[in-house]
């Protein structure tokens, strides 16, 4: 389904306030926001649950990355 340019701002826009708020107030939060449309909360979510793997991907990468010189062999 495409979504319309309006439906499209709602969504952006519940998602960058729920990312304001803890992880756990997320849940509440939409639930109020979304008022019964659980397609809206599930566009939400989703954006949320990639921002969060993105997030940990990186963090993983940058771990992963700044611990390699500890990993050197010498010959």
């Amino acid at each position: 389904m495409k979504m319309d340019k309006q439906r499209w701002q709602k969504v952006e826009t519940l998602y960058h306030a729920a990312l304001e708020r803890e992880p756990g107030a997320r849940g509440t939060f939409l639930a109020q926001a979304c008022a019964g449309d659980e397609e809206l909360r599930r566009e939400v979510e989703e954006l949320l649950r990639y921002d969060d793997s993105a997030e940990s991907f990186i963090a993983g990468n940058a771990l992963a990355f700044e611990a390699r010189p500890l990993n050197l062999r010498i010959h």
